[in-house]
C-alpha cells in the first residue's frame, strides 16, 4: 500500500528530563533589576495590564457566550493590546506562547495549524479536511488559516478540544474565533504606524461611531491596514532580499442598524490580500537561497456576514447569520531549491511548481436560544437549538515543469455540501452545580473531479457532542469534567499511483476527557486556568508523502490511511499574577505524551511513537512593570520541546526557546514602543522535510525551513 522511509528509533513513552519550564531564574533576575529602577514609581499609577485579572475576558465561539472563567474547557483569549505591545501584525508569533497550539510551516504565513497534535501539515491536493476551524467574524476560513492581519482585531479566541457542538466537522482538534472590533455608538478610533528591521513598513487606521442624524441606530465602524516587509531571505543567486516579501492589506466595513431594544442587524465586509513571495526553501536549510525561480504565496479574500439578532421573548434569542466568501490562493515554489550554475555539472536541473486555487463558500446558520438577564449558574437552565448548512466548492489547477516545459498538469472540482442539526441543554442541579449536554449531528456530501480521470463522491453522517459537569466551588472558582467527541469528514486519495483499496478512507473521530478549574484568588491578584485532559484518536487519519522518482523533487503523491488510532495525556495551564500596582507575571504552558496505538502495516515505524508536531512541553513566561512617567517593559520567553516533522518519516526539530521584549510609554491615548521578537536571534525550524533533492545520488536528507531570525522595530499609536 505505502512505501515511506524511517530514520529513527521508537520514541520513550516517557518524557525526557524537562528544561526549567518557566525560566524562573530569568524572570527573578530581571525583576529584581526592575524593582530597583521602579521602586520610586508611584504606586498609585493607573496602567492597563493585558495580563490583570480584574479584566474580564468574554469568549463567543461557544455555545453560550461567557467570561473565560465561566467556559468549562480548555482556552486561551489573546487581546488586541497584548498583540500591540510585541509588535505582532499576524497572528503566527502570538502562537508560540499559547499553550499546545503549534502550526506547519512551508507557506509565507500559518495556514496548517495544530491543536494538541491534530491538524493538517500541509495541502497540495483539491480537497480540503481541516482539523482546527478558523471563523473570523463568522465567516469560516478553515483550512486557509487566520489570513487577516491582526490590526482592529479586538480577541482571539484559541479553544482547544474538539469543539464538535458549535463548529462541526472541522473542529476535531479546536477552534480560533478571531473577533474584529465592532460597531458602537461611541466614537472611537486608532492610528498606527509601524517601522522596523527587514524593510518592516506598516500604517493602519481605524474610526466609529453613531452615523450623525441616525439618532444613536446606525452605526458604523470603518478599519485599512497595509504593511510590506522583505521576508528575512537572501536570495544569493539574484543578490535579493525580498524574494520572500510579505505585502499584507485589509479593508473592513461594519455597519449596525438598532432598529429596537429586540432587533439588531449587522453587516460585516471586507476584502484582504496578501501579495506575498515564497523563497524559503534552502539546501543548506540556512535563510540564503539559490533558487532562480523563485515562488508567491498570494491569497485574496473577499467576505461578508449579515446578522439578524432578534429577541421575541425578554428570554429568548433568535439569531439569523448568513456568510459568503472567495478566497484565491497562489502557490508556486522553486522545485529543486537552486539554479543551473549552482547544480553544475549535474545541470539542466530545474523545476518548478505552480498551482493556483479558488473556493467558494457559502453558509446559513439559524440560533434559537435562552436569554434570560436573570440566570444564575446552578440555579437556572440554559438551552440551545440550531441549525447550519454550507456549500464549499474549490477549484485547483497545478502545473508541474521542468527546464522551462510544463511536463504534468492538473484541474481539480470539489464540492462539499454540509448541513448540520445541534443543541445544548444546561440542567441546574443547585448549589452552583449544572450538568450540560450537547449534540451535533451532520451530514456532508462531497464530490471531486480531475482531469486524470478520478472521480468521488463519498456521503458521510457524524455525530459528536459533550457532557460536561460544572461546579461553584466559591464565588470566583469554578471546576468542570466534560467528556466530549469530535469528528472530521473521510475523503479520498487521487493521486493516479494510488491502488483502489486504498482510494477511500473513512471519518475520524476523537474522544476528549478533561477536568480543570478556573479562579481568581488572593483577593483578585492571581488568576489560574488548569486543565488536565486524555484524548482517544479513532480512525486515525494519517497522511503519508511518497517519493515516486527520486531524480524528480516534485514527484510525490500523497496517501491518507484511517486505520490507525493514537491516544494523548496532557495538561495546560494559564496564569496571570498582578503582584504590585506596577509589577504583573504572566505564566502559561502546556505538557503531553502522545502516541499512535494502531497504525497501517506499511508503517510500523510510528507505533509508539509521538504524533507529529506534539512537543512534550511548550512555555511562556514573563512580566510587565512600570517603571514610572508612563513607561513600562514587558519581557516574556517561550519555548518548546523537540517535535517530529511528519507522520512520512522519524525526522524530529531541536528545541528552542525565544525572548521578546517591550520598552514602551503611554500618556492617555498615545503610546510609543520600542520591541523586539527573537532577541537573542536563536535559530528554529518550522517545517521539515526529508527526501531526496540533490544530485546526481539523490540521497534522502533532512530540509529544515527557519523561523524568523531577530526582528526589532517601533510602533507609534494614537487611540481616541
Amino acid at each position: 500500500m505505502l512505501s515511506v522511509l524511517s530514520s529513527a528509533g521508537r520514541v520513550p513513552r516517557r518524557f525526557s528530563a524537562l528544561r526549567p519550564v518557566l525560566s524562573v531564574l530569568f524572570v527573578f533576575s530581571a525583576v529584581t533589576l526592575i524593582f530597583v529602577v521602579s521602586r520610586s514609581a508611584d504606586a498609585q499609577e493607573v496602567h492597563y495590564s493585558q495580563e490583570d485579572p480584574k479584566t474580564e475576558l468574554f469568549i463567543n465561539g461557544v455555545p453560550f457566550q461567557a467570561p473565560l472563567i465561566d467556559v468549562p474547557e480548555s482556552a486561551t483569549v489573546v487581546q488586541e493590546e497584548r498583540m500591540i505591545e510585541k509588535g505582532e501584525i499576524n497572528f503566527q508569533y502570538e502562537i508560540e506562547a499559547i499553550p499546545n497550539m503549534m502550526y506547519s510551516g512551508a507557506t509565507s504565513r500559518p495556514r496548517f495549524l495544530l491543536i494538541r497534535g491534530v491538524g493538517e501539515l500541509e495541502q497540495y491536493e483539491g480537497a480540503p479536511n481541516p482539523s482546527v476551524a478558523t471563523i473570523v467574524d463568522d465567516i469560516d476560513f478553515s483550512g486557509l488559516g487566520i489570513i487577516v492581519p491582526m490590526f482592529d482585531i479586538e480577541q482571539v479566541e484559541v479553544l482547544r478540544g474538539p469543539q464538535g457542538v458549535r463548529f462541526g466537522s472541522s473542529a476535531l482538534a479546536g477552534a480560533i474565533n478571531v473577533r474584529s472590533h465592532d460597531a458602537t455608538e461611541f466614537s472611537t478610533g486608532r492610528l498606527q504606524l509601524m517601522g522596523g528591521n527587514d524593510d518592516l513598513m506598516s500604517g493602519g487606521f481605524a474610526a466609529g461611531g453613531a452615523v450623525p442624524g441616525s439618532d444613536g441606530k446606525l452605526q458604523l465602524r470603518v478599519s485599512a491596514f497595509a504593511s510590506h516587509s522583505n521576508g528575512f531571505r537572501h536570495n544569493q543567486y539574484y543578490d535579493s532580499y525580498d524574494t520572500n516579501d510579505q505585502n499584507e492589506s485589509i479593508l473592513r466595513l461594519k455597519l449596525r442598524y438598532r432598529q429596537s431594544a429586540r432587533l439588531t442587524y449587522d453587516l460585516n465586509i471586507f476584502g484582504t490580500q496578501a501579495s506575498n513571495g515564497f523563497d524559503a526553501f534552502a539546501i543548506d536549510n540556512s535563510r540564503n537561497t539559490q533558487s532562480d525561480r523563485p515562488g508567491q504565496d498570494a491569497t485574496q479574500s473577499r467576505a461578508a456576514a449579515f446578522k439578524i439578532t432578534s429577541r421575541p421573548t425578554d428570554t429568548t434569542k433568535l439569531e439569523a447569520i448568513t456568510t459568503a466568501g472567495r478566497t484565491r490562493i497562489n502557490y508556486s515554489f522553486d522545485g529543486e531549491w537552486g539554479n543551473n550554475p549552482f547544480w553544475a555539472p549535474y545541470d539542466p536541473y530545474d523545476y518548478y511548481s505552480d498551482s493556483s486555487r479558488v473556493r467558494r463558500m457559502v453558509a446559513e446558520e439559524l440560533r434559537w436560544s435562552s436569554d434570560d438577564p436573570l440566570y444564575e449558574h446552578g440555579e437556572k437552565g440554559r438551552w440551545l437549538l440550531g441549525a447550519y448548512f454550507q456549500r464549499l466548492t474549490e477549484g485547483t489547477t497545478t502545473t508541474e515543469s521542468s527546464n522551462g516545459e510544463a511536463y504534468d498538469f492538473l484541474k481539480a472540482d470539489y464540492a462539499a455540501n454540509q448541513g448540520s442539526v445541534f443543541g445544548d441543554l444546561e440542567t441546574p442541579l443547585g448549589n452552583g452545580t449544572s450538568l450540560s449536554t450537547g449534540l451535533r449531528v451532520e451530514q456532508r456530501g462531497t464530490s471531486y473531479s480531475d482531469t486524470n480521470g478520478s472521480e468521488f463522491t463519498p456521503n458521510y453522517t457524524m455525530l459528536g457532542g459533550a457532557v460536561t459537569l460544572q461546579k461553584d466551588v466559591t464565588d470566583s472558582v469554578r471546576s468542570y469534567a466534560t467528556v466530549s467527541r469530535g469528528y472530521k469528514g473521510g475523503g479520498f486519495n487521487a493521486g493516479p499511483s494510488v491502488q483502489v483499496e486504498d482510494r477511500q478512507y473513512e471519518p475520524e473521530y476523537l474522544w476528549n476527557f478533561e477536568v480543570g478549574v478556573k479562579g481568581v484568588f488572593m483577593r483578585k491578584r492571581l488568576e489560574t486556568n488548569l486543565a488536565v485532559f486524555h484524548d482517544l484518536r479513532r480512525d486515525t487519519q494519517l497522511k503519508f508523502a511518497i517519493q515516486d522518482n527520486p531524480n524528480d523533487p516534485l514527484s510525490f503523491t500523497y496517501v491518507t490511511d484511517s486505520s490507525g488510532h493514537g491516544e494523548s495525556t496532557g495538561m495546560e495551564l494559564e496564569n496571570s499574577f498582578h503582584a504590585t500596582p506596577w509589577l504583573d507575571f504572566f505564566a502559561s504552558g502546556s505538557l503531553m505524551t502522545s502516541e499512535y496505538t494502531q497504525v497501517p502495516g506499511e508503517a510500523q515505524y510510528l507505533e509508539g511513537r509521538a504524533f507529529s508536531y506534539a512537543p512534550p512541553y511548550q512555555y511562556s513566561a514573563g512580566f510587565r512593570s512600570l517603571l514610572g512617567g508612563g513607561a513600562f517593559l514587558r519581557i516574556e520567553e517561550t519555548g518548546k520541546g523537540s517535535f517530529y516533522f511528519d507522520d512520512s518519516n522519524d525526522q524530529k526539530s531541536t528545541a528552542y526557546n525565544l525572548f521578546n521584549a517591550t520598552l514602551g510609554w503611554q500618556s492617555e491615548g498615545l503610546q510609543v514602543l520600542l520591541w523586539s521578537r527573537n532577541l537573542f536571534n536563536q535559530v528554529y525550524a518550522v517545517r521539515g522535510f526529508y527526501f531526496g533533492n540533490e544530485p546526481p545520488d539523490y540521497p534522502n536528507k533532512l530540509y529544515i525551513q527557519q523561523g524568523d531570525p531577530r526582528a526589532f522595530g517601533a510602533t507609534v499609536s494614537y487611540v481616541f
